[in-house]
């Protein structure tokens, strides 16, 4: 899945860091209710990372830890729910057993988990994964999950409270919809939705943001398959959302001919490994944008030459992990992408090295821990121009917080 906040490739603009570099530290709780007291009990862990002005980064610590039930993550969104200006948290898990958590940002970092009061119930069925997008266009981000037997949509209120959707919003053959992504394909300012469906690509296009119609068969004339997993994002630079598909060998390249996505390139993937999330952003500094693949050994670079075409790069292959989905974030604020790859086992941390130097692991930022992630977020929840991060795992879902330690 992207996820961006576009599968699937947004990201959160970082204002400059304060030269006179005052010392101070926010000690910030992860506040959550129980949703379900029949199910087991994990933690949640806040962590702080401190980081010097300089943007060196150090070790993470411990600072608090609540009481919340076990959870298996599937996919989650970071964005302002609420309207109130900061940056929310959704995250939704595969089995109804195991309700999604809406954590409601205080704008400090402190979040309280509100699910009960603002999201629809789930009856039956599994979730696949899940996307924010203002699908009815009233300024505020709505959700489309993917759920077996049926898909849903929830339509935002402007204040954080949803509404499951049906009519014109619910297409029946749509079910169990993977690799989810928004992008106004047709430029009328309503994002398209994107998916992976029984392993091809599916379009829903957005009819003036009062429902969805399947547009498949009209703008995708020639449907590559099997598909893994999507992402989007302009590659060629003309304004327009483009689609890059990924499959279990072969990458494929789709511009938006408004909308009609026709081939531009294919790409070879090394070693045939199965992708399970996709990431974009420009991550070699050249002003266009690049497309990160995780993958069960390591994140493959799919390295845009600038007019859209890819070739595939091994620049990151010392990133080595069982990877479920990568994170592109300037997390130690050099005007840099670094990466960051939510993984079963340790977690994998690469600070971008920059131009024509070696891409490493970076040691001493991430806890040593074990439990499997399945989803991460980059924002400046906590509102002190540091990014911060959320990732969903099996049992305990951390956030990193960061904070600035006076200037050497």
């Amino acid at each position: 899945m992207s996820i961006l906040l576009s599968t699937s490739a947004e990201r959160t603009n970082r204002s400059t860091r304060d030269s006179r570099g005052t010392s101070r530290l926010w000690w910030v709780a992860l506040i959550v209710a129980t949703l379900a007291p029949a199910v087991a009990s994990a933690e949640v862990v806040d962590r702080t990372v401190l980081i010097t002005s300089s943007g060196q980064v150090t070790q993470l610590t411990p600072t608090e830890s609540l009481l919340v039930e076990n959870r298996n993550a599937v996919a989650g969104a970071a964005a302002d729910v609420d309207g109130d200006g900061d940056t929310d948290v959704l995250v939704v898990h595969r089995l109804d057993e195991e309700p999604p958590f809406l954590f409601v940002n205080d704008g400090t970092g402190g979040f309280t988990e509100e699910s009960g009061q603002r999201l629809p119930a789930l009856a039956g069925g599994q979730t696949t994964d899940l996307i924010v997008a203002d699908l009815d266009g009233d300024g505020d981000p709505d959700a489309y999950l993917g759920r077996d037997p049926q898909d849903q949509v929830w339509l935002n209120d402007g204040l954080g409270r949803f509404t499951q959707a049906d009519g014109l919003w619910v297409l029946p053959e749509w079910s169990g919809s993977d690799s989810l992504a928004a992008a106004d394909l047709t430029g009328d300012g309503r994002p398209e939705m994107l998916a992976v469906r029984a392993g091809k690509v599916a379009i829903a296009e957005n009819m003036n943001g009062v429902g969805l119609r399947d547009a498949t068969a009209e703008w995708l004339p020639t449907a590559p398959e099997p598909v893994l997993q999507l992402a989007v994002a302009d590659v060629t630079r003309d304004g327009a959302p483009d689609v890059v598909v990924v499959g279990p060998a072969l990458a494929y390249v789709l511009r938006n001919d408004h909308p009609v996505l026709r081939e531009l390139q294919r790409v070879a993937l090394f070693q045939d490994q199965p992708a399970s999330g996709t990431a974009t952003g420009d991550l070699d500094g050249d002003g266009d944008l690049d497309v990160v693949l995780s993958r069960p050994r390591f994140p493959l670079l799919l390295l845009n030459r600038g007019d859209g075409t890819m070739q595939a790069d091994l620049r990151l292959a010392q990133l080595t992990g069982l990877a479920n989905a990568c994170l592109l974030a300037d997390l130690n604020v050099d005007q840099r992408l670094d990466v960051l790859c939510a993984a079963t086992g340790p977690d994998v941390l690469g600070l971008n090295p920059g131009p024509g130097k070696p891409w490493t692991p970076t040691a001493n930022w991430l806890p040593a821990e074990n439990e499997a992630s399945r989803w991460a977020a980059s924002a400046d929840f906590s509102h002190d121009s540091f990014p911060d991060v959320y990732v969903a795992r099996d049992g305990q879902d951390l956030l990193h917080l960061q904070s600035a330690l006076p200037a050497p």
